[in-house]
């Protein structure tokens, strides 16, 4: 009787010692994977923080508007050029067209 509870005994030490090794190389490829994850993270923050960076720099004003004034030739607007709504209301509109004084993107490019 005392040998078959030496025996038993034994087994589930065996058992227990085979589980406690399982549960350990479990936790410590949980944290490997822990520790990747928090690498990559880590990263991805600084790409961010680079394209924020990056964008702030690309939609500075002074920046728009020197490529505004070299690439598309841009002005202020002259007063000639503003309206107020009573002189639309006046305007005569080419309806086929639909054109102002007959005139369009085409016709104002030509001259």
């Amino acid at each position: 009787m005392i040998r078959a509870f030496y025996a038993l005994a034994t087994v589930i030490t065996a058992l227990l010692a085979l589980a406690l090794y399982v549960a350990k190389t479990e936790a410590q490829s949980a944290q490997q994977r822990i520790a990747q994850l928090q690498n990559g993270i880590t990263g991805e923050l600084a790409q961010i923080a680079q394209l924020e960076n990056e964008l702030a720099y690309m939609e500075r004003p002074e920046r728009l508007k020197a490529l505004a004034q070299a690439h598309l030739q841009l002005r202020p607007l002259t007063p000639e050029q503003d309206m107020s709504f009573a002189l639309l209301d006046a305007t005569p509109v080419d309806q086929t067209e639909g054109r102002l004084n007959g005139e369009g993107a085409a016709g104002k490019a030509g001259r």
